[in-house]
């Protein structure tokens, strides 16, 4: 069940991420140092390593070695 959320909430935060990237795009105002865009890339990051991890911890109790 956490997984699912995880994998919701990584898509709400991802969609998030998309648009303030193409709302920068459209206005020609695209900088590497956007603080809202880097903001948001991070939470990103933070909801792809907690899903990772949760993988690797079920691998892990399964004793699955892929």
């Amino acid at each position: 069940m956490k997984k699912t959320n995880l994998n919701k909430e990584l898509k709400v935060e991802r969609a998030k991420l998309n648009h303030l990237i193409e709302e920068a795009m459209g206005n020609n105002k695209l900088k590497l140092q956007d603080e809202e865009i880097l903001k948001q890339s991070r939470k990103v990051d933070a909801l792809v390593d907690k899903i990772q991890k949760e993988n690797d911890k079920r691998k892990k109790s399964r004793g699955d070695s892929r």
